[in-house]
């Protein structure tokens, strides 16, 4: 594979991680108004969401850090 691409599939990595669990995360929190379920249960999958969040967040700094150690080995290798 291309470096080029190889960081084109990085960089894609990181924007639907950082833009797909807001977006279902929201879209679930809103559902579960309408779902019927009990306030305990609700409260337990918006716990679970909100660390889905989180670790959501920590791919998005690892998938960046990735990409930081791929482009320095690769203009490195440019140089050589």
């Amino acid at each position: 594979m291309e470096p080029n691409k190889i960081l084109d599939t990085i960089q894609e990595a990181m924007v639907r991680e950082e833009l797909a669990v807001p977006v279902y995360t929201s879209h679930i929190k809103a559902s579960l108004f309408w779902s019927g379920l009990d306030l305990e249960k609700q409260q337990r999958i918006i716990e679970v969401l909100e660390i889905l969040a989180r670790e959501s967040e920590g791919h998005v700094f690892l998938l960046k850090r990735v990409k930081e150690i791929f482009t320095s080995k690769y203009l490195q290798k440019q140089h050589v």
